[in-house]
């Protein structure tokens, strides 16, 4: 007859593997959960001096130009890309 010897019983290591997977899966996942937070944190706020500019140099733009936005425009190979088109108001 033939003897087995186990320093501890074959349900601690199945225990065992399951507390040192959920500590990894734990591991893994913060930083996943903490990133929003972190971005959060770095975000500079608006300049608004910025976008009024940015606002006013559009409505120039719109006062000139005719825009169309978001056409999808096909490429040479096939691809189609967004763009925005501008054609002058008084075409002659």
């Amino acid at each position: 007859m033939r003897r087995r010897f186990t320093i501890r019983p074959p349900h601690a290591s199945a225990r065992n593997d399951t507390l040192l997977t959920l500590a990894c899966a734990l591991l893994l996942l913060a930083p996943i959960a903490l990133a929003p937070a972190a971005l959060l944190a770095q975000r500079t706020p608006p300049d608004t001096a910025l976008i009024a500019k940015r606002n006013a140099i559009e409505n120039q733009l719109e006062a000139v130009a005719k825009i169309d936005r978001s056409v999808m425009v096909r490429m040479r190979d096939g691809k189609r890309m967004l763009a925005d088109v501008y054609r002058p108001r008084d075409a002659s």
